[in-house]
């Protein structure tokens, strides 16, 4: 798979986090518990990130702590919005997903820094940089 291609599946798996916390909300269960969903080494991305396989586009200097900052805080925002659909406060957890929310702003953000990773690759890659 290419760089750009993972940046892409992560973009895609970090979409499918809001589907999954929707889900939760609606059911008000998980076969997660929100210390799992905390940690942001266990998801596909975090595993990518931290085990050393993203490229130094992503991971070099403040770009890399960026990028890791944004991926931790997501993690914490959502696993909070999932303890508060477990706790059956649904209304409370959907506010917390819904504009303008912490949760959109840093959802966004994470999503607009690695788009941005993902053209600093493609311009690498075609001698544009």
């Amino acid at each position: 798979m290419t760089t750009q291609e993972e940046i892409q599946t992560a973009i895609q798996a970090h979409a499918m986090w809001k589907i999954n916390i929707l889900k939760i909300i609606e059911s008000g269960s998980s076969s997660l518990t929100p210390e799992q969903v905390r940690d942001d080494h266990q998801c596909a991305f975090g595993q990518w990130l931290y085990g050393h396989e993203a490229p130094p586009e992503i991971t070099d200097g403040a770009r890399c702590q960026r990028c890791f900052d944004l991926h931790a805080r997501f993690h914490i925002l959502t696993s909070e919005i999932m303890e508060m659909a477990l706790q059956g406060k649904r209304k409370e957890a959907i506010d917390a997903m819904t504009e303008p929310s912490p949760y959109c702003t840093l959802s966004d953000a994470l999503i607009d820094h690695l788009k941005h990773c993902a053209v600093t690759v493609e311009k690498k890659n075609t001698g544009k940089a």
